[in-house]
């Protein structure tokens, strides 16, 4: 099973990669492309979501929001 998560969790770091490599393209981030890639993928990490809307009772639109914002202020400039 660890194998099996650590696999996962490469994949979901590589799709993340992808993304900020997207959203680099389209203007400067505030940090480098590696860590933004990894605030992507700590912020937006399944359990982040499950701990906010299961545990705290955040709806879906305000978990959004937040993730949002958090990210717009964490990478862009």
């Amino acid at each position: 099973m660890a194998d099996v998560y650590a696999e996962m969790q490469g994949y979901r770091l590589r799709n993340m990669t992808v993304a900020i490599g997207w959203l680099a393209a389209r203007g400067p981030l505030r940090v480098p492309d590696d860590e933004a890639a990894e605030t992507l993928w700590t912020l937006a990490a399944p359990d982040t979501a499950r701990q906010l809307r299961e545990h705290r009772g955040w709806s879906r639109e305000r978990y959004a929001a937040w993730l949002s914002d958090a990210l717009a202020r964490t990478l862009l400039p």
